[in-house]
């Protein structure tokens, strides 16, 4: 597989622990800054130090999931980590919820997610890693930011205990709170400002 180096703001964030601590963080960087890339790091990391247990990364719409399908997900099983996606609706669809045994990595959105874990409680005490991309969607109307929270706070109450959270956002304002909520530190919130290209503002 490709290699690439990483960017400032990774650097950042690997220094503060990301990798090593099992602390939950909360990651605010601008578009373009590596999101995708160190949270894709830290997946096949927490692969290859546990031996059965499960990292998901939560993405918010289908389309979003499919392109993770390609690339992501197609890169972790190349190097022989059973990784899926799925993003049906609240019932897992076709294959979606068979031979959860061996899957270490799952690209799910917050409704397949949510399917999973009810049709398989084995599954669900197995995660111990929960992404949250594009977290602040939190705040989206229409149901979505309130069944993204739902699902974060049914994790959060898991009767074997919480699993590790990575809340990640561009734009989110009160990110120390969130971070707060889902159980992480002060020390735990990671900024940045780099972008890797300059951005240009016209009126």
């Amino acid at each position: 597989p490709a290699s690439w180096e990483f960017f400032p703001s990774q650097i950042e964030a690997i220094k503060r622990g990301l990798l090593q601590r099992t602390d939950t963080f909360a990651l605010q960087m601008p578009t373009g800054a590596g999101k995708t890339a160190l949270c894709e790091t830290l997946l096949y990391w927490h692969a290859k130090h546990t031996k059965s247990e499960v990292a998901v990364l939560l993405v918010p719409y289908r389309s979003l999931a499919s392109e993770l399908r390609a690339t992501v997900v197609k890169r972790l099983n190349s190097m022989t980590i059973s990784a899926r996606c799925a993003y049906g609706g609240t019932v897992p669809a076709g294959d979606e919820g068979r031979g959860l045994d061996d899957t270490r990595v799952i690209v799910a959105t917050p409704e397949a997610l949510a399917g999973l874990l009810g049709a398989d409680a084995g599954f669900f005490r197995r995660i111990s890693l929960v992404i949250c991309d594009e977290g602040h969607l939190l705040d989206q109307g229409g149901g979505r930011g309130v069944g993204l929270e739902l699902l974060l706070a049914r994790m959060r109450s898991r009767e074997s205990g919480a699993p590790r959270f990575i809340f990640v956002s561009a734009i989110v304002p009160n990110i120390e709170e969130i971070n707060a909520w889902l159980g992480g530190n002060p020390d735990s919130v990671v900024r940045s400002d780099y972008r890797p290209a300059i951005a240009e503002f016209a009126v």
